[in-house]
């Protein structure tokens, strides 16, 4: 099958809360040629930065993924991913991506209702060789597939136990991993807010867990791993790869390590990451070497 490149036919415009910040944002999703990128309106004067969505340019991974300026790029990555979108320009009025309800449903049905503008075919990256991150208990692999890929959440034996969802990508992104909300222990709650995180979480839009049992409902029983699938989706299209390209497991991911992954994979795709490299092991930078060069300012 021949790959192909696409992008939306028209803007699509979502506005609501950063799901960290809890501050108005609103984001449109433009048609674009130049792969994906992210353009924030930053200080005083209104001036912008364009950032691509590369590994190079990640600049934070504590509880969410953040590119250059912009925070929380993972489920509208992730959505994009599902959709097979590869070039999109991304205008953010604030400094996060609108959480919504929590989850990917809002972006992939607004990308579903502008639908997509074929850019004709293309070689996307490859991986040529199985790669793997392993920190601890976690440990996530990829190597070249069809899009096989498989979350385990694992709190064993505290509740929810374990869980481990698979599924075909991108076939089976809309139904089964899109509306998975984002997930938070209710011990966790408080802390989180005072260190600036989950500010904009509302009951509809996180899944809490408590000591024995879900607050409040969940979509799915197995709804932590989904989501945990979800985010790991976002993180690793930063490496350019289309999901039915990869075969991907992973047991207790997180975006740290998400990350750590999509870096191991570009290298082996591209046989050089620019900036520090990544161990298949042990810790990971806390600035992917940030390649300045990548990033577009106007005169």
């Amino acid at each position: 099958m021949t790959d192909r490149r696409a992008t939306v036919r028209a803007p699509v415009l979502l506005d609501g809360v950063g799901l960290h910040s809890g501050l108005p944002v609103t984001v449109t999703i433009a048609p674009g040629d130049d792969g994906i990128a992210f353009t924030r309106t930053t200080g005083v004067r209104a001036s912008t930065v364009r950032v691509p969505a590369r590994v190079a340019h990640v600049t934070a991974t504590d509880r969410r993924t953040r590119l250059g300026p912009v925070s929380t790029v993972e489920h509208l990555m992730s959505a994009l991913a599902g959709a097979r979108v590869t070039d999109a320009e991304i205008l953010l009025a604030g400094e996060e991506v609108p959480g919504c309800d929590g989850s990917a449903r809002p972006f992939t049905d607004a990308l579903h209702t502008v639908g997509l503008r074929d850019l004709g075919p293309w070689r996307p990256p490859r991986l040529p060789r199985p790669v793997r991150y392993e920190h601890g208990d976690t440990v996530l692999r990829a190597r070249p597939g069809t899009g096989l890929w498989s979350v385990t959440y694992d709190r064993a034996p505290r509740f929810p136990g374990r869980q481990t969802v698979t599924a075909r990508l991108p076939a089976d992104y809309a139904d089964l991993v899109a509306p998975a909300r984002t997930l938070v222990l209710e011990t966790e709650l408080t802390r989180a807010r005072a260190h600036g995180l989950g500010r904009g979480l509302d009951e509809p839009s996180v899944v809490v867990i408590g000591d024995d049992a879900y607050v409040g409902r969940t979509r799915f029983a197995d709804e932590p791993a989904r989501h945990k699938l979800l985010d790991l989706i976002g993180d690793l299209y930063l490496t350019g790869i289309p999901l039915h390209h990869l075969d991907v497991t992973a047991l207790r991911p997180g975006h740290h390590a998400n990350v750590a992954l999509a870096a191991l994979v570009t290298d082996a795709a591209t046989g050089c990451l620019r900036g520090r490299s990544v161990g298949q092991s042990g810790s990971v930078p806390r600035a992917f070497g940030v390649d300045r060069s990548g990033i577009r300012r106007p005169p």
